[in-house]
């Protein structure tokens, strides 16, 4: 589907923006989880938040370096 020039470049793009988004929400979910750290409920919903970031960023690593 893609050019054959983009065929080497593709993975690693792709992989970067995924893993920029994911350090840009985790940082976001830092600053928040720093604001709300009174709030239990607010911070019981923020740990799995952080832990399905991590899951899908090693996920995108696994992927993009075949």
């Amino acid at each position: 589907m893609l050019p054959g020039a983009l065929d080497a470049v593709y993975p690693r793009l792709i992989g970067g923006l995924c893993l920029g988004i994911g350090a840009v929400l985790l940082g976001v979910n830092a600053r928040r989880a720093l604001e709300n750290r009174c709030d239990a409920a607010w911070l019981a919903a923020a740990v799995p938040m952080v832990l399905i970031l991590l899951a899908v960023g090693m996920i995108t690593h696994q992927f993009s370096n075949r």
